[in-house]
């Protein structure tokens, strides 16, 4: 009988995740003093000025695509499995964090229809998530035809999600 054996990065994108949850946490609190002078509160979802690329989800999927781009030139390179699971923790972060600070409204949707378009986003970025977790587990076996579907997936995700929330 084999053992099963969790990647050593799991615990520390997990303490990430939690860490990262607190300092949302302590913003909010201190959202809840108000702006201070001569601040204008921000709305959620909105992180860039109108029309500006920045912001935490920009930054996300931009880390995101920079480690897909990494990892491409690992396929095959057994040799290089620290370094691919370094990269797969540092996009599941990234994909986390994306969950947290979905797209603002397009086209102007409000209310409930702004919520189910979120909604959908998180749980696609919930999905690639999942999917990292999964091309990690299969970094960490050493298993190259796994590896290669599994990015092939998640580049299959990136298209779809793009074709969705870039506009």
């Amino acid at each position: 009988m084999s053992k099963l054996r969790i990647p050593t990065l799991a615990p520390i994108a997990l303490a990430a995740t939690l860490l990262g949850g607190a300092a949302i946490a302590a913003g909010i609190n201190s959202d809840a003093q108000g702006p201070q002078e001569g601040e204008q509160k921000e709305q959620p979802g909105e992180h860039a000025e109108e029309g500006e690329h920045g912001g935490v989800l920009h930054e996300s999927m931009e880390s995101l695509q920079k480690n897909m781009k990494g990892l491409r030139r690992l396929l095959g390179k057994p040799e290089a499995k620290e370094q691919a699971l370094t990269m797969c923790a540092e996009m599941e972060m990234s994909a986390i964090s994306g969950f947290m600070n979905p797209p603002e409204s397009p086209d102007g949707l409000e209310g409930a229809e702004l919520r189910a378009y979120q909604a959908d986003f998180k749980k696609r970025m919930l999905k690639v998530t999942e999917t990292i977790i999964d091309l990690e587990l299969a970094f960490d076996s050493g298993d190259a035809d796994a590896i290669k579907k599994i990015y092939r997936s998640l580049g299959a995700n990136k298209k779809e999600g793009h074709d969705i929330y870039i506009k």
